[in-house]
Parts: C-alpha cells; structure tokens; sequence
C-alpha cells in the first residue's frame, strides 16, 4: 500500500463481486485494481457531469430570462397564453 493512500472495507452482492472477478482475470490485474479503477471512473465521470449541468442550468436560466423579457417587451398579449401552456407541454413532451 502506498503511503498516501488509505484502506477500507466494502461490501458488494456475489454477482458484482464474481463480475469484479472476471474483469481482473482478463484484464491481468487485481480485483482491487479492477475496483480502484472503477471508482476511478466514476468519480471522474460523476465531476464532469456535475460541472456540465450547472453549466446547462445557467445556460438555460440565462435563455429563460432573455425570452421573458422579449416577449413582455415585444409580445406581452402572448405572455399569459405560454405560462399556462407551459406545464401542459412539460406533461406531454417529458412526461413530467
């Protein structure tokens, strides 16, 4: 064990475990290589994701108050007609 890092235990069902296994076996490392990666992986992946949806809400936020003020400016005759559509469209189109 290196020194900078640190052990803990960790419980997993038999078929991840077994799949654990397999993986090292074809790989030629050790499970707890296997594993080390894997959580590698997913730490990585579960950063870039996060960054990447707050990067989308401000993206969408910003659309949001830009079209607001657009149509309360340009259309505001419109304005009532799409808050109450909105949510029927949310319900449609995601199912939400």
């Amino acid at each position: 064990m290196r020194p900078s890092s640190v052990q803990t235990s960790l419980r997993l069902e038999a078929e991840l475990f077994s799949r654990f296994d397999r993986i090292a076996a074809q790989e030629g490392i050790s499970r707890a290589a296997a594993m080390r990666i894997a959580l590698r992986t997913y730490a990585d992946a579960a950063e870039q994701i996060g960054s990447s949806q707050r990067r989308l809400a401000h993206i969408a936020e910003y659309m949001q108050m830009a079209i607001d003020v657009i149509i309360r400016e340009q259309f505001p005759e419109y304005r009532d007609r799409l808050v109450e559509e909105t949510p029927r469209r949310v319900e449609r189109y995601h199912g939400a």
